[in-house]
């Protein structure tokens, strides 16, 4: 009796495998997966392509059928890898890391799956290698997805020395007073946004890659000048 079970638990999950590597099913599954699956209307502008891989690779974790071990490894460490990148740890090799694991799953493995799936992802990665790349060797998100890689900033040009920004501080992270531009110390700062929402004079800015040029000390209002003459 016991062996029937086993053999029946066996043959509903090889069934399973079998309906999840179809290829009329790894087709609709990347079909989803497509920038327009993912986000619906987001302006592709305002899409983080590491955010998206990262997406596309948890799915992609979920549909696999999980009996190959070297899908199943692979696609685990293409998801580490992606999250250090978010995450302020992204080494220089890890894209060509990422290529070479799906070089290893289209010549791996047997089924449709693990070849279609490192097709997918390998052309992700062509299309948008410079923004990929950003993350690691600038540190930057230029569309402010990634908060590790988010600074906030007061514009010395517009701050009228209010301290509101200062008084909803927790951490204690903006220098300033009264009638002297504020200063934001980013090292200490939390990214918790309510400076923005309290500022009078929409002084407050999130910042990508691009960062603005702000005030080093404390200047008096109206006497700094975002460029330098000359």
């Amino acid at each position: 009796m016991g062996v029937n079970i086993l053999a029946n638990n066996m043959l509903r999950g090889y069934a399973r495998m079998i309906e999840k590597v179809s290829e009329s099913h790894i087709d609709e599954v990347l079909n989803k997966l497509s920038l327009e699956g993912v986000y619906n209307q987001l302006p592709v502008e305002e899409i983080c392509m590491v955010d998206y891989l990262s997406k596309v690779l948890s799915t992609l974790q979920k549909e696999s059928c999980g009996k190959c071990t070297l899908c199943r490894i692979s696609l685990r460490q293409m998801t580490a890898i992606l999250k250090d990148a978010m995450e302020g740890r992204g080494r220089t090799d890890d894209m060509s890391t990422i290529k070479l694991l799906c070089e290893g799953l289209r010549l791996g493995t047997d089924c449709t799956f693990g070849k279609k799936t490192a097709d997918f992802i390998e052309e992700i990665i062509d299309k948008n290698y410079l923004e990929l790349e950003e993350h690691i060797t600038k540190k930057g998100c230029r569309t402010m997805v990634c908060q590790e890689y988010t600074t906030i900033h007061i514009l010395g040009n517009l701050c009228k020395g209010c301290g509101n920004c200062i008084d909803v501080c927790e951490v204690d992270a903006i220098a300033g007073k009264s009638g002297y531009i504020h200063i934001i110390d980013n090292e200490d700062c939390t990214k918790c946004g309510k400076c923005l929402e309290v500022c009078p004079n929409e002084a407050i800015i999130r910042a990508g890659i691009d960062k603005p040029r702000c005030p080093e000390r404390l200047i008096r209002v109206g006497r700094f000048r975002t460029r330098r003459k000359g």
